[in-house]
């Protein structure tokens, strides 16, 4: 699983906004990302594995027209990407939800994006 978090943090380094894995150092101000692995789930054959994978991209922004660029960035990026994981061969980065919202009083805005991965290896 670190061969394709890797992956996206690699192909991240075409965006300005800075990425985070989990978590984010308590003294960062807005705006910046942050990339979650929500779930993985193997599904075997007789001769290969995939790896269905979910992954949530948050951003957060001073307004909600800031955070809808920003998602609109994650888009640009991995709609459609072809990632090199090490070890596996990609199958393909398909979008899922996308929402944005006010996120406390202090206005914050968050943005939430999904993507499914899925990574094949032969076994």
């Amino acid at each position: 699983m670190k061969a394709l978090l890797d992956a996206i943090y690699t192909e991240w380094s075409h965006a300005t906004l800075p990425l985070y894995f989990t978590k984010v150092p308590e003294t960062r101000e807005s705006p910046y990302c942050v990339y979650h692995l929500i779930n993985a789930m193997p599904e075997y054959t007789f001769s290969s594995m995939d790896e269905n994978v979910e992954i949530q991209f948050t951003v957060i922004g001073d307004s909600g027209d800031d955070v809808l660029g920003y998602l609109n960035d994650v888009q640009q990026i991995y709609d459609d990407c072809k990632l090199t994981v090490t070890g596996y061969e990609f199958v393909k980065m398909e979008r899922g939800l996308l929402s944005s919202f006010r996120y406390n009083e202090n206005r914050t805005w968050q943005g939430i994006i999904t993507y499914e991965a899925i990574i094949h290896k032969a076994l």
